[in-house]
């Protein structure tokens, strides 16, 4: 079973792979072997949104369960005399001398009636096997959601609100940050991951084994950007955080700004973007340009223009004694320290604050 999910652009082809921000894909071995190759069914789920992988395997599980052994037609006639009259859609038991199980005694097979026409003397009818495996013992009651490709601005409560019904006060519910995978923010006023609100009495865990990582502060014509902040929360949370990161933004570096001697014209010297998702921008200047940063280190500035800071860290001042421009300061690592109980030993770059 293959089943797609996270739509990435509605205007395009729902059964287009592409289009999907990730896949789940669930194999029976054992019946592959039995069978001597295997069979696949895609499933282009445009309904499941992203995050939503827990709900993609169970979707492949009910499939496999229902689908692993070939359901069987069944067509058959019936009297009128019959103590029961047939129902079309109703279950039933069908039993025949041809149906046995694996040691030749008589079966009794469940059967769903699909089609019903009635006749002069009774009904002739079609129906299909209906057995079923359960094969997903996952607890129902533990909502999980998987971030299992980058992401920008997550808010855990949204995220969990588009994949399942309201939270309750007695709810349990997990959000995975997969390794290798980035949560970042598209501004650096925005948090990468934000908690959200909550109603009083769920229980939420955090496990990170990716990384979750604020912003870079871009370089401005002035002062650099500050770096963005990484976790904002007012709920508490249960961080589970072994071999994650907790990276805030660096800070934007501050340009080079000096007079042209007796002329008006103001030379610029841009700085560098500060290390962070998504990097922060080195600016463009009159005179020289800053390079932008990475989500792996800074920018720097040009020909006295401040670098960008790391995670975590301020961008430098630009050089000049006439108009000194500041570098940005480093973006919070979490912004509600008091409400996380963190594990793990993570890696955490920047401040932690209430």
């Amino acid at each position: 079973m293959w089943t797609y999910f996270g739509l990435v652009n509605p205007l395009k082809k729902a059964d287009d792979p592409d289009n999907y921000r990730s896949s789940a894909v669930t194999a029976n071995l054992e019946a592959q072997d039995e069978y001597g190759a295997p069979a696949v069914k895609r499933i282009f789920a445009s309904w499941i949104p992203a995050f939503g992988r827990q709900v993609a395997r169970r979707v492949n599980d009910i499939q496999l369960g229902r689908f692993r052994t070939p359901p069987r037609h069944f067509t058959y006639s019936s009297f009128r005399t019959d103590p029961l009259t047939p129902v079309l859609g109703r279950g039933y038991k069908l039993q025949s001398r041809p149906l046995q199980d694996d040691t030749g005694a008589p079966d009794s097979v469940p059967i769903q009636i699909v089609r019903l026409q009635p006749t002069d003397t009774g009904f002739e009818i079609e129906a299909d096997e209906l057995r079923f495996t359960s094969l997903d013992d996952g607890d129902l009651n533990n909502r999980v959601i998987i971030i299992d490709a980058n992401a920008q601005d997550v808010n855990f409560r949204e995220a969990h609100d588009s994949l399942y019904p309201p939270p309750v006060s007695g709810d349990e519910v997990t959000c995975i940050v997969e390794a290798g995978v980035i949560v970042g923010a598209s501004a650096s006023d925005t948090p990468a991951f934000t908690v959200g609100d909550w109603p009083a009495g769920v229980t939420l865990h955090l496990i990170i084994r990716g990384r979750i990582q604020g912003k870079g502060g871009d370089a401005t014509p002035s002062n650099g950007q500050d770096g963005g902040t990484a976790i904002y929360s007012r709920y508490a949370v249960q961080v589970d955080a072994t071999g994650g990161q907790i990276w805030g933004g660096g800070g934007g570096g501050g340009c080079r700004v000096e007079a042209s001697g007796s002329s008006s014209l103001v030379r610029r010297w841009g700085g560098g973007g500060g290390q962070g998702y998504q990097p922060g921008l080195g600016y463009v200047g009159n005179y020289g340009t800053g390079q932008n940063a990475t989500t792996e280190t800074y920018g720097l500035g040009d020909s006295g223009g401040g670098r960008g800071g790391l995670a975590g860290q301020p961008g430098q001042p630009g050089l000049g004694d006439q108009f000194p421009r500041a570098g940005g300061a480093g973006g919070n690592a979490i912004d509600g320290v008091s409400f996380l109980t963190i594990t793990g030993s993570p890696d955490i770059r920047g401040a932690q604050i209430n």
